[in-house]
């Protein structure tokens, strides 16, 4: 009886000094988890990224042509434009064709891009949002959740066209067949010459920057 005894108070000690090793690890964890940027439900909240920068296709920025079609899911042709601009689009993910129509990625038909009109002058992203230059950034939803509220260190206070400067705050809105793992790609606006404001600042194609998550469950992003 006695040996039993003892073996019963043993295995309590253990079992005790278990349960107290355990809520010390997640004490640990309570206050270490915001320091190393790890959040509630384990994933990292800060990344360095490479980033990129998309825009809307212009027609005007291309060589005339119609050598090469935009074309619906249903096989039918919505426009007709140069090889070049049907080929920047496809990349961009939308066109802007010279009677101002807007065409926007439908999906992928056994390699072709297919394309549908929208009333978003920048077109829409992957959450059905109209783009927002300087706001809207495309990410890999599997490593960034779409709605994630980003913070940008190295964008903010970069003087914007419309007057004003960049808070540097970005919303994760959309993808890109590309754009997987440590990618961004950052949004600004209409035709190849407004990735300048970016690009004038130091931030060259592939460039890590730092990205925090700093709010979830974002609305559709909102012009500056």
């Amino acid at each position: 009886m006695r040996k039993g005894a003892e073996r019963r108070s043993w295995f309590a000690r253990r079992e005790s000094t278990r349960r107290s090793a355990a809520r010390h690890l997640i004490i640990c964890a309570v206050w270490v988890a915001p320091l190393l940027g790890i959040g509630a439900a384990g994933a990292v909240d800060t990344f360095s990224l490479r980033s990129s920068l998309y825009y809307s296709a212009v027609e005007a920025d291309y060589h005339p042509g119609e050598d090469a079609q935009f074309r619906d899911i249903k096989g039918n042709v919505l426009a007709a434009g140069s090889r070049q601009f049907v080929e920047a689009a496809s990349i961009e993910g939308t066109a802007e064709l010279a009677d101002g129509t807007i065409l926007n990625f439908d999906r992928i038909i056994r390699g072709e891009v297919r394309w549908r009109r929208v009333s978003a002058p920048h077109g829409i992203d992957a959450r059905g949002c109209a783009l927002v230059p300087f706001r809207s950034a495309a990410v890999d939803p599997d490593l960034v959740p779409l709605g994630s509220r980003l913070l940008i260190a190295e964008t903010r206070g970069i003087r914007l066209p419309g007057g004003g400067t960049h808070d540097g705050i970005w919303v994760a809105t959309d993808t890109g067949e590309k754009i997987k793992g440590r990618r961004i790609d950052l949004f600004t606006g209409r035709g190849k010459a407004s990735m300048a404001t970016i690009e004038k600042v130091g931030i060259d194609y592939l460039d890590p920057v730092q990205v925090r998550v700093v709010g979830r469950g974002a609305s559709c992003p909102q012009r500056h």
